[in-house]
């Protein structure tokens, strides 16, 4: 929870008033998110922008900068009631070319693509229970209860002024299918959505956490990624091993100081699918990467069945 308070450049003072309710749906909001993944966080931006109509409904678009060099691909649509203070999104195919899974990937298996879901209700109490929202349902757990434990306030400074907004803490309690039960817990910020972003929570999966959230007219996915999400270089756990360069386009370079006698190495998505693995011998490797889709992808290296190290490059 401290973590996602500093993540918003939060600092309490006597001049923040809660005054009213702050909008999600803001034209030109940009959301920062960092995923855990193989002990890196990958960050990823999203940016809602421009309107849309859907069953005489109007909708903001949502971009997920994921995509990095294939620019911005539409990813959520968002709406906002603000009489009754509830926000609804609907989930759209990702078409980023390395999601293999062909669905989005922050988003609960059970949340139906190209349907209209419920995000959450910001006019709910403490003590209130949640029972209708797709997020708490999954196919391998059953939820026994969710319920909203806290409702807090957190002050945001953004572009245009500083505003005090509230935090709904929201645990649930999870029943797996061997029988095990544990506690998880899920944040709901009033005009910035779930702790993953303007989209649904998984609330099964390690926390999405946001790590920036502001609003900034005219930014793009390219925009963002030389300074956040692409700005790769050797990111190794071990300063033994190195990999060059990234971006890389055609070859990837594997470079070891000590000799690795029976050196292997896999190649996977941000969501664990091995692509491309090998073998190799001595203090260095090449690894062909020109026929992969652009993107961020994780390296591991290991001498024989020790894992030496892991990596993160970009494929342009």
């Amino acid at each position: 929870m401290k973590k996602l308070i500093l993540c918003f450049t939060l600092t309490f003072s006597s001049l923040f008033s809660f005054a009213q309710y702050e909008p999600l749906v803001v034209e030109d909001a940009h959301w920062r998110c960092g995923v855990p993944a193989l002990g890196f966080s990958v960050f990823q931006d999203f940016i809602m922008r421009g309107d849309t109509v859907v069953d005489g409904q109007t909708y903001k678009k949502v971009y997920y900068c994921q995509c990095g060099y294939l620019g911005d691909t539409l990813f959520a649509l968002v709406r906002e009631d603000i009489s009754t203070q509830k926000v609804y999104n609907i989930l759209l195919r990702d078409e980023c070319e390395n999601d293999f899974s062909g669905k989005p990937d922050l988003v609960a298996d059970s949340c139906a693509l190209n349907i209209e879901h419920e995000l959450f209700d910001y006019s709910l109490e403490t003590g209130d229970t949640l029972d209708r929202y797709c997020w708490m349902r999954h196919p391998l757990a059953t939820i026994q209860y969710c319920i909203v434990i806290g409702i807090d306030t957190f002050p945001v400074i953004d572009w245009q002024a500083s505003s005090e907004r509230e935090v709904f803490s929201v645990q649930c309690e999870i029943l797996w299918e061997n029988g095990n039960t544990y506690n998880t817990w899920a944040w709901f910020y009033e005009g910035i959505g779930s702790d993953s972003g303007p989209l649904l929570p998984d609330i099964l999966a390690p926390r999405d956490l946001i790590y920036g959230y502001d609003v900034l007219p005219g930014l793009s996915c390219e925009e963002t990624g030389p300074t956040d999400n692409w700005a790769i270089n050797n990111v190794f756990t071990s300063n033994n091993i190195k990999a060059f360069p990234s971006p890389v386009k055609d070859i990837l370079h594997i470079k070891a100081d000590d000799y690795i006698t029976k050196g292997s190495y896999k190649l996977s998505t941000i969501t664990g699918q091995v692509i491309k693995d090998g073998k190799f011998s001595g203090h260095r490797a090449e690894i062909t990467v020109n026929e992969l889709s652009a993107g961020i992808y994780f390296i591991q290296i290991f001498d024989k069945t020790q894992l030496l190290a892991v990596g993160k490059v970009l494929v342009k």
